[in-house]
């Protein structure tokens, strides 16, 4: 496989369990996976496969990562769907890129 090189940006927020990094629930539904753009890539950590459904099986629970020509692009992106995908106790740091973009 070859490999290609993309100058874009990239920003990923981690979507938290609430609780984490402590104590947090587990086996709760996760919605809106097939709601966020085509081009933001969603990778699983804490996450589980029952009967079609997923739901949460850890505190850091997913990833949303997204590109863009700069930070400021690649993060409104990104920010721009997280809201999409919830599952209660859902939380995640509000912060990240934001000292590359000001």
């Amino acid at each position: 496989m070859a490999l290609e090189w993309n100058n874009d940006a990239c920003v990923g927020v981690v979507m938290a369990s609430a609780g984490y990094p402590g104590s947090y629930k587990t086996g709760l539904p996760i919605t809106g996976l097939d709601k966020v753009d085509e081009k933001i890539l969603v990778f699983h950590a804490g996450t589980k496969l029952d009967d079609s459904q997923v739901h949460t099986d850890g505190g850091r629970v997913l990833t949303l990562t997204a590109t863009g020509k700069n930070m400021a692009e690649a993060r409104a992106r990104v920010y721009n769907n997280l809201p999409r995908i919830h599952f209660d106790g859902c939380h995640y740091r509000k912060d990240i890129a934001a000292r590359e973009v000001n």
